[in-house]
This record gives structure tokens, C-alpha cells and sequence, in this order.
């Protein structure tokens, strides 16, 4: 990512946001302990049975729910996406082929990537929190002007073997509460995430 692009992003505050290019040792650390992190948690049965639940392969299910990821959603597509959507289920995703596929598409998205950003609090207070919540959204909002992509993927930090490492191995000394993977994209796709009307979740 340009250093002008990085600016207008992240209005030049260093001590919030912290990017590791593609050529750094940083980055090769995140993109490896990713892989690992989104290992340990594919083969972690209750984190898996966790994303079975959240996973509408179905079409009659999506429109049902309308939450959770789609095949879509997921950018499965085609012919993949129709075996998928008409003949997998809950109970696919807990075989070790399903889990092994996950991991190997990781290993595709962590090195096809402009670096990693990094959002770090003050502390882990209540208010600190929503606030870094409150600059990822301002980042999200800003990305489209610049044809940025962010991807977070957090699972460095929620797996306690790794999170307890991620701080030394990237010289960071307040807590991380995000881990972005960026990069540049010509067009963006159309929006394909599932919503619910607010009658489905609001009560007046």
C-alpha cells in the first residue's frame, strides 16, 4: 500500500494504526501464524461446529434465516457453489476434507495481500474498545475511495498459544484488537450479505 493511500487512512496516527508490508518479516510472521491459528481452529471441534452452525448452504436456508455466510458470501461460485449449495450439509463441515480445504484457502488469501494493518487500543477498557470499534468503522467507510480491501482475520488473536506471541513478534506494546489483511482491488463486487428487515430482530 502507497504511503498516501496509508495517510488518508489512517490520518497519519501511528500510535493506532500500524501496517506491515509484504516485505517485512512482520508480515511473513502474521501470514504464517494465520495459517496456523485458522488450522487449530478448523480441527478444534467446538470452534468448527461453531462456523457448521453459521454456514446456510442451502438456498431454502439462507432465505430462511437471512444471516449467516452463504456460498456467495463466501465467494464460492459456479459449479463449486451449486455442489455446495445442493448437496452439503451441517455434518460436511466437520470432515477433515472440509476443514483441510478451509486451511488451504487461507494459505491462498494470506499470500496474495498488499500487507497486514494492525489496530491497536490504549487499553482494554469498555471505552477504549467501542472506540477503536468507532475507527474501523471510519476506515471501512474511507477504503472504497482508494479501491481497498480489508479483510479481518482475527484468529492470531483468538487462539491463546499465539495471542500470548503477538505482541513481541510484532514489536506492538498496547493491545491488538484488529488484524486486517489489505490489498488493492480493480472493481468491488456487488454486495451479497444476507439481511434481516428490522421486524425479523426489533420490537416496537
Amino acid at each position: 500500500m502507497s504511503g498516501h493511500d496509508l495517510a488518508f487512512l489512517t490520518n497519519e496516527n501511528p500510535d493506532i494504526f500500524h501496517f506491515f508490508p509484504n516485505t517485512s518479516k512482520e508480515y511473513l510472521w502474521l501470514n504464517e501464524q494465520t495459517i496456523e491459528a485458522n488450522r487449530v481452529q478448523s480441527f478444534r471441534d467446538e470452534a468448527q461446529q461453531e462456523l457448521a452452525d453459521w454456514i446456510r448452504f442451502s438456498s431454502k436456508d439462507a432465505e430462511k434465516q437471512l444471516d449467516g455466510l452463504t456460498t456467495a458470501g463466501m465467494e464460492i461460485e459456479g459449479i463449486p457453489g451449486w455442489i455446495l449449495r445442493n448437496f452439503y450439509g451441517k455434518s460436511d463441515v466437520m470432515k477433515d476434507s472440509f476443514r483441510n480445504q478451509a486451511v488451504d484457502k487461507v494459505k491462498q488469501q494470506v499470500s496474495n495481500s498488499a500487507g497486514w494493518l494492525l489496530i491497536t487500543s490504549k487499553d482494554n477498557s469498555l471505552l477504549s474498545l467501542l472506540e477503536t470499534g468507532k475507527r474501523l468503522q471510519r476506515l471501512l467507510l474511507k477504503i472504497r475511495k482508494r479501491n481497498i480491501a480489508i479483510h479481518p482475520m482475527t484468529q492470531v488473536l483468538e487462539e491463546t498459544a499465539i495471542a500470548e506471541t503477538v505482541n513481541q513478534s510484532t514489536g506492538l506494546n498496547d493491545p491488538i484488537q484488529f488484524v486486517l489483511r489489505t490489498g488493492y482491488l480493480k472493481n468491488y463486487p456487488d454486495p451479497v450479505s444476507l439481511r434481516r428487515p428490522p421486524a425479523m430482530f426489533v420490537r416496537l
